[in-house]
């Protein structure tokens, strides 16, 4: 009498291998149709002893008693509802597997009845059933649907590579395991999709060499061709492919090209991959790293330059520093130099008030056209961080560039106020000058009222005496 989940699961998938039912397994209940009447007892038992829940309808499609069973009345459909408790999911049958790892959400802990080895991937846990702990999936990475073409309108590329890579090593006994078989059976042709440069239907993908290569293989025969080696190679080059998202492109490319050449037009993939895989992949990390110590160099390089130019800047932020200060020194002279003339008296007024507004004309155009350099400098060094110095970390930028120019700048802007200040006041000298009247317009000399007040009539003058 079967009497656990793991025996009835067995008993599901003999009948569903000799085409005695038809099945389908979902997240909540396994459907069982075409049901004889002895079969139909049977599972009903089964599923009793359990105290699991079922439905049970005739060829009708009416409800069915157990006691009414016959085979006159089938065939008969039962719909088992399963004991869902402690994981995420369980699955009793090997269809029932199939079928739930053709599905986009496959996320959380698993427990499957015919499984021996619990295995885990980088969105789901595989487990025995009634086991399985706490489970973490692996960090994002970049999608295989970003990087391979792909001509077909139902996408065969996996959007989420973490689904179909294995966490963990691969040994024999996992190997041997039926629920890793199914598994692996599944995840190979995603996974050399996923490494391929273009995928053209089902049976073909193409790896840019040069020279350019294009390969047929099949679904159902691929992990056969591969064995334990060639999944492992298989693996181990995804694996290695989509670690970083932030250069996965460029070691999709190395690996293409590098499969490319290495692989014979009249080999499978599959052998290909068994036996030449592990060097495939070690050329594919060998151009990677050439290829990042080229680019350090040039990070290097790159560096250099821009320590050069924060350097320029500096200079020239101090040059303008010390031309301002030399502004502001030649105005103050003059502004002593107009105060001093003004009060001997011997130039015009409004000739020193055009002196001193031309000075502070002067004194405010080398302030702002400092000012201006300055932002100008600031809104290039921006450009730099956003196009060409986005590999320099935030610290280290602040450190080379930002701290540097904000220390040649705190001078300039102390001046600038000061020049500014001076400007002003020589403005307002300026209109001082101009609105204060001119010597001899508008008033008399007192020596001339002195020597009218003691002047003799001449006899010219009317109401002189004889």
């Amino acid at each position: 009498m079967t009497s656990t989940p793991i025996e009835l699961g067995a008993l599901l998938d003999s009948w569903s291998m000799s085409g005695r039912v038809g099945l389908v397994e979902t997240p909540l209940a396994v459907t069982v149709s075409r049901l004889d009447a002895a079969s139909t007892r049977v599972l009903i038992a089964a599923v009793e002893e359990l105290c699991w829940a079922y439905d049970l309808q005739d060829q009708a499609a009416e409800p069915a008693l157990l006691e009414y069973i016959d085979d006159d009345f089938g065939p008969f459909v039962a719909t088992v509802r399963k004991a869902v408790d402690g994981a995420d999911r369980r699955l009793l049958t090997k269809l029932g597997l199939k079928q739930a790892l053709e599905e986009k959400n496959t996320n959380g802990v698993w427990q499957i009845a015919f499984a021996n080895t619990s295995f885990a991937t980088g969105t789901t846990s595989f487990n025995p059933w009634g086991g399985g702990d706490v489970f973490a999936p692996a960090a994002t990475t970049k999608s295989p649907l970003d990087i391979v073409r792909e001509a077909n309108e139902a996408r065969l590329v996996p959007a989420d590579i973490r689904k179909w890579l294995l966490r963990g090593e691969m040994t024999e006994t996992l190997w041997r395991d039926e629920a890793f078989q199914i598994f692996a059976a599944a995840s190979a042709p995603a996974l050399l999709r996923s490494l391929a440069s273009e995928a053209l239907g089902r049976a073909e993908v193409v790896f840019n060499g040069p020279p350019r290569v294009t390969l047929a293989f099949s679904d159902d025969g691929l992990l056969r061709e591969l064995e334990l080696d060639g999944y492992r190679n298989l693996r181990a080059a995804a694996a290695w492919v989509y670690e970083d998202p932030s250069s996965t492109e460029q070691r999709h490319a190395l690996f293409a090209a590098e499969f490319a050449r290495s692989i014979t037009r009249g080999e499978s993939i599959g052998r290909a991959f068994h036996s030449a895989g592990r060097d495939i992949l070690e050329g594919s990390r060998l151009a990677f790293q050439l290829s990042q110590s080229e680019l350090s160099r040039e990070a290097i390089k790159a560096q250099g330059d821009l320590r050069k130019a924060i350097a320029d800047d500096t200079s020239k932020a101090a040059e303008g520093t010390r031309t301002l200060s030399g502004a502001i020194a030649v105005a103050i002279a003059t502004g002593i130099t107009l105060i001093a003339a003004r009060s001997t008296g011997n130039a015009e007024p409004w000739v020193l008030s055009l002196i001193a507004g031309v000075v502070a004309g002067y004194l405010f155009v080398v302030a702002i056209s400092g000012w201006a350099h300055l932002n100008v400098q600031r809104r290039l060094r921006e450009q730099w961080r956003h196009r060409l110095y986005r590999f320099v970390p935030d610290d280290d930028y602040k450190a080379m560039v930002l701290r540097p120019a904000r220390s040649a700048e705190r001078p300039y802007h102390f001046v600038g106020v000061i020049a500014l200040a001076v400007a002003i006041a020589l403005t307002c000298m300026s209109i001082g000058l101009w609105t204060e009247p001119s010597p001899g317009k508008g008033t008399v000399p007192k020596d001339q009222f002195k020597a009218n007040e003691y002047s003799v009539p001449t006899p010219d003058t009317p109401g002189s005496g004889p």
